[in-house]
């Protein structure tokens, strides 16, 4: 069995010095923002002095006023919102992509599940697309009924 020799304390440990030189050159924690992330492809470095009073929160994804598919930062002065950053692509599913295998039929189930809050809007998009390559024209009847369902969805 071969003995390995662990330093007991700190100060056996070897340290380079452009590994110190470089720890002495960063940037205190409290210095940072959550202003200074980088979302995805978008870098967000804006430099703002942020002071004892304002305050930073995170509104979503799971805020009820979001639904999930949102998250904003919000810079607070108060009541009075100073900056926002939204971040999207919380609910990004790949719809599109699943829609190229279905029939039309099976085409309306799928963007229902698009917006389960509205999804007869979306229903409405895909029947008036599916209806105009077809060549359908609907009764009058429907129009209107479609136009209250939609306004009601709308309420909702």
């Amino acid at each position: 069995m071969t003995e390995v020799n662990v330093p007991n304390e700190v100060t056996e440990v070897n340290v380079p010095n452009e590994v110190i030189e470089a720890t002495l050159r960063l940037p205190e924690v409290s210095s940072l923002t959550p202003w200074d992330i980088n979302t995805g492809d978008i870098n967000v470095a804006n430099t703002i002095e942020v002071t004892d009073e304002t305050m930073i929160i995170n509104m979503g994804p799971q805020h009820p006023s979001t639904h999930g598919v949102l998250r904003i930062m919000l810079e607070l002065k108060g009541e009075t919102v100073l900056r926002s950053k939204p971040i999207i692509g919380y609910l990004h599913t790949g719809m599109e992509k699943t829609g190229e295998e279905l029939t039309y039929a099976q085409g309306s189930t799928n963007v229902t599940r698009m917006d389960y809050l509205s999804p007869l809007n979306n229903e409405l998009v895909f029947s008036l697309a599916t209806e105009a390559l077809l060549g359908i024209e609907l009764p009058e009847r429907a129009v209107w009924i479609r136009m209250l369902m939609s306004e009601l969805n709308r309420l909702s």
